[in-house]
């Protein structure tokens, strides 16, 4: 198994829900819960309405900051805004940069805690700083994911 998608539209058919963001956060947030622990990527579900690039994104963003990898698209024209939103920003990639640097720099003089801007870099921070940059370099050479 290389991911775990979540279908909205059979989760709130098989529990009589109305599909809401309410409705749908709790079985949202298990979904990327049990993809980690089971070590493969979350795909979200789908976005049913084409006409409607902004709440794509919105939808999206929610996902991103939810822990989904991804999202499914139910027509080509979903991908662009999809990959836009799961791609890290340019700032997001530069202070990535600050933080590796930082600890590396904190390694090289023995110091085990480091701090920027008045906030501590702990191993977890790390970690998503070096991913950030790991997605970074795949899209650059056009194998995000």
């Amino acid at each position: 198994m290389a991911v775990l998608a979540f279908g909205a539209e059979d989760f709130t058919r098989d529990v009589g829900a109305a599909r809401t963001q309410a409705s749908l956060q709790f079985a949202r947030s298990m979904i990327v819960t049990a993809a980690k622990a089971a070590g493969v990527q979350a795909s979200d579900t789908v976005y049913a309405n084409l006409e409607d690039e902004q709440g794509l994104i919105a939808e999206t963003r929610e996902a991103r900051d939810l822990g989904f990898d991804g999202k499914g698209a139910i027509n080509p024209r979903q991908i662009a805004p999809i990959h836009a939103v799961f791609a890290p920003s340019k700032d997001e990639v530069q202070e990535a940069r600050r933080i590796v640097t930082a600890a590396e720099e904190a390694q090289k003089q023995g110091r085990g805690a480091i701090a920027i801007g008045g906030k501590m870099i702990d191993r977890p921070v790390l970690d998503r700083a070096r991913k950030t940059l790991e997605l970074a370099a795949r899209i650059r050479k056009g194998g995000a994911r």
